[in-house]
């Protein structure tokens, strides 16, 4: 592909939140984008050497004899702030640092407050039938 029809979008200053070199370097470089507190979107040339880095250390894994494995992140992140709400007695957990010029995300609430439905249903999307282990 050539570079006058890629898309890239660079910027002089880096953002002052970003405080690491490499953050700032990948955020003036257009490589990535802030689309929330700690979310990213990963733009064109930042994709193309995420996958290059990827590549260089599965062969260097391959060569070594180890295995790669891919585990979500998230799902450890929040179990240890649903364990930490639960056992300090809290109800609602939100997440007042959500960064410069964002607003508070809602970690825990309620499975009585869980408004997910109803927004499916305003977006024109069905929700899924609720399974058995979804009702405890």
């Amino acid at each position: 592909m050539k570079l006058s029809q890629f898309f890239i979008s660079t910027v002089k200053e880096a953002p002052a939140e970003a405080e690491i070199v490499s953050h700032k370097l990948m955020m003036r470089a257009g490589m990535i984008k802030k689309l929330g507190a700690g979310i990213y979107t990963w733009m064109p040339l930042g994709v193309r050497v995420l996958r290059k880095v990827e590549k260089i250390v599965r062969e260097e894994m391959v060569a070594a004899g180890a295995v790669e494995l891919l585990m979500p992140v998230m799902d450890k992140i929040q179990k240890a702030i649903d364990d930490a709400a639960k056992e300090n007695g809290y109800t609602y957990v939100l997440n007042s640092d959500a960064g410069l010029g964002t607003t508070m995300v809602l970690l825990v609430a309620p499975e009585s407050d869980n408004i997910t439905n109803l927004v499916l249903k305003k977006l024109g999307v069905t929700p899924p039938a609720a399974s058995a282990t979804d009702k405890k």
